[in-house]
């Protein structure tokens, strides 16, 4: 210990002296130098650095007395400026550390100071959105306008856009507004969420399409860039108005700003991030967010400036604030709008297109398109329409609407997309429309839909329709019975369907056979009865009731007897004379080729008050007619 003592005085007064003399670094704590000068002896001798003796070495006095040498030659080597000081030289001494410690005090007290501000303004956003997420709106709105000047930017933006949210949730819609303009009011860029929260408050009952078309177009016409689901919203909003020509003006818009995107090639540096104090979070801007045009070159620039931390790739973060891209909710928008108008050469391009592109695709987007031409093949007036030749986009043969229906089917197969019931409904009723679809393949798919999904009413008025629409009465009975006995039970829409059938394959005859003999009766609705009293009372056969033709006597009989067969039903199950009911026998019963017994027998089943408002629905059908004809 005494040896340990004196080494240690030793070399702090051989630090002192050198550091005086400038021969080594200015300053060598005298309390690290004994540290290490105990901790040295307690540990044996220094260790010695670079490859160990050899065995002819060890033992060789002149090898040691060169290795002193080239110790002794490197401490007189003479240190760059970098390492040492001369106090004496620079007339400075101590007060240069002195002062260089003071500025280090100064910054770090500054920093202290930033980092508590940072953390009250953070406390103060996080408590305004809690009160709006509490749906205390008014509360944050004070909140906010109370620290307003206090906060950044982009704190300001997230906090109006959370309120917005919150006032859109709760269908608020004058506040909301009130609170989107008074944002615009404080030179606030409203970012992606403010948008879209406004947007989706317009497709809220009642609806103000005008409203968000006008906002859309605003912002365009400043150079706002939305992001993808400020773009969906939007679609909802022509969805909600019945607007394709809406649709697809901010489909064009979407693609169109995704075209005019620089792609990852076009970057120079991808592998560093921007540096915390420019980052796009920094601006108030955070994914799906917008950006103005004004500011598209700064956030563009920050991305590619000052840089650090290599795990994230600027370009891909830069993308999420701005991107575009349509995605699987997009398509399926554009291909909802075509609904009301059931432009099918839209949907199919459309659908075209996101077969096409990278996103997952999902049932829904088929099912909207198998919507569309289910609607078109019900809106055309004719076959000669209904079979309106469209050119494939698979192939260069001319296929019909139901064709496409049935290609887009099999694609779907291909891309392993699992139907839902809906896609099911949807495709047996293009199935009656479609030639050369066998019986086969109907009862093949009606199979696999039994296996897919579960069967319930709506399925099976839609299986009802396929079978009746092909005249296969006995297949429609039998399925009939199959599913009852599994507890999925006809309701009143069963019996339109079947009437709608087997009116379209002009087989009338048979659905009132078969409403009769069905076990358990099926409920009929006013609808129902007055389709089937149309169907019959302008029935062809019945013009053949004067013909010296027996075949045609007796077709027109038939005809009669189910008119009254009809009566019959209704009258049994106690379905109400409705005015739709009166009007078609009114115009039925009016013809020249009735029969008196005709019109005997439905007396005696509708009774006289009922032949009273016939007549009287008769009369006034005649004077609107002469009226017509005059003028």
């Amino acid at each position: 210990w005494v040896w340990a003592v004196f080494y240690a005085c030793s070399a702090v007064m051989f630090s002192r002296l050198a550091a005086a003399s400038g021969l080594v670094p200015v300053h060598l704590p005298w309390k690290s130098t004994l540290l290490g000068s105990v901790r040295g002896l307690a540990s044996g001798p220094p260790r010695r650095r670079g490859p160990p003796p050899r065995d002819d070495q060890q033992n060789n006095p002149s090898y040691h007395t060169r290795e002193a040498s080239s110790v002794v030659e490197s401490f007189r080597q003479p240190l760059p400026p970098s390492e040492y000081v001369r106090p004496k030289e620079a007339g400075e001494g101590r007060d240069s550390v002195e002062k260089e410690k003071g500025l280090s005090k100064e910054l770090l007290q500054k920093r202290t100071i930033e980092r508590k501000e940072k953390s009250i303004q953070a406390r103060d956003v996080r408590r305004i959105q809690a009160l709006a997420a509490e749906d205390k709106a008014g509360e944050a709105l004070e909140a906010l306008e109370s620290v307003r000047h206090n906060l950044p930017a982009s704190s300001l933006v997230a906090c109006y856009s959370t309120i917005i949210s919150s006032l859109a949730r709760k269908n608020r819609w004058a506040e909301a507004f009130r609170t989107f303009n008074q944002m615009k009011k404080h030179h606030l860029t409203p970012n992606g969420h403010a948008y879209t929260a406004i947007f989706n408050l317009c497709t809220a009952p009642p609806g103000r399409v005008d409203e968000a078309k006008r906002i859309y177009e605003m912002a365009r016409a400043k150079g706002v860039l939305f992001g993808t689901i400020t773009y969906n919203a939007m679609l909802k909003v022509a969805v909600f108005g019945n607007d394709l020509t809406l649709a697809l003006a901010v489909f064009g818009d979407m693609k169109k700003q995704r075209a005019q995107r620089p792609s990852l090639a076009e970057t120079s540096d991808t592998s560093r991030v921007p540096d915390d104090d420019d980052t796009p979070s920094r601006r108030g801007l955070r994914p799906g967010d917008v950006v103005a045009a004004d500011q598209w070159e700064s956030v563009q620039s920050a991305s590619n400036s000052r840089l650090s931390a290599p795990e994230i790739d600027p370009v891909e973060l830069e993308k999420r604030y701005v991107d575009s891209t349509p995605d699987v909710i997009s398509y399926s928008m554009v291909v909802r709008a075509c609904l009301p108008v059931a432009d099918v050469l839209t949907a199919l391009r459309i659908v075209e297109e996101a077969e096409a592109s990278d996103c997952k695709l999902d049932a829904q987007l088929y099912n909207n398109l198998f919507l569309v031409i289910a609607r078109w093949l019900t809106k055309v007036d004719t076959p000669a329409k209904r079979d309106t030749v469209l050119q494939d986009f698979n192939s260069t043969s001319p296929t019909s609407v139901a064709h496409a229906a049935l290609d887009v089917w099999e694609r779907m197969g291909r891309r392993g997309i699992v139907p839902t019931p809906h896609i099911f409904d949807s495709l047996l009723r293009i199935v009656p429309f479609t030639s050369g679809f066998s019986a086969q393949r109907l009862e093949a798919l009606v199979a696999q839909i039994e296996k897919t999904v579960p069967v319930d009413t709506q399925i099976l008025n839609s299986i009802v329709t396929a079978f009746a629409s092909r005249g296969i009465a006995d297949k429609v009975a039998a399925t009939l019975h199959y599913w009852a006995d599994r507890k999925v039970l006809p309701d009143t829409r069963t019996a339109l369907c079947l009437v709608n059938g087997f009116c379209s394959a002009k087989r009338v005859k048979e659905a009132v056979t078969l409403l009769q003999t069905f076990t358990p009766p099926l409920p009929l609705s006013e609808h129902s009865v007055s389709r089937l009293l149309s169907a019959l009372l302008w029935h062809p056969a019945r013009g053949g009731l004067d013909s010296p033709n027996p075949a045609a006597r007796r077709a027109a009989e038939e005809i009669n007897n189910a008119i009254v067969d009809t009566l019959k039903l209704m009258t049994e199950r106690k379905v109400e004379v409705n005015t739709v009911i009166t009007a078609v026998l009114a115009r039925g019963l009016r013809k020249s080729h009735t029969s008196d017994a005709l019109r005997s027998r439905v007396q005696e089943l509708l009774g006289d008050s009922v032949m009273a408002d016939i007549a009287a629905v008769a009369e006034t059908s005649k004077q609107q007619s002469s009226e017509a004809l005059f003028d």
